[in-house]
């Protein structure tokens, strides 16, 4: 829950500057989230992690995100 609030307040703070927030963007949350399970393309080692570990290292993210968006 803890980096769930962290990545809202993050999220939040880079949508201010457009006058949006979370809250009033929901597609951004599901978006955020299917971004962090799929990583980036450069990052060879996450690209070959099994994907339970894939899993536990962006748990705390994405579903805390959506627990807090909730």
């Amino acid at each position: 829950m803890v980096e769930g609030q962290a990545t809202v307040t993050l999220i939040d703070y880079e949508l201010e500057p457009a006058g949006m927030s979370m809250a009033g963007s929901p597609q951004i949350v599901e978006a955020m989230r299917e971004t962090m399970l799929a990583g980036t393309p450069d990052s060879v080692q996450y690209q070959k992690a099994p994907l339970f570990l894939k899993e536990a290292l962006t748990f705390p993210y994405r579903y805390g995100l959506g627990f807090t968006a909730r």
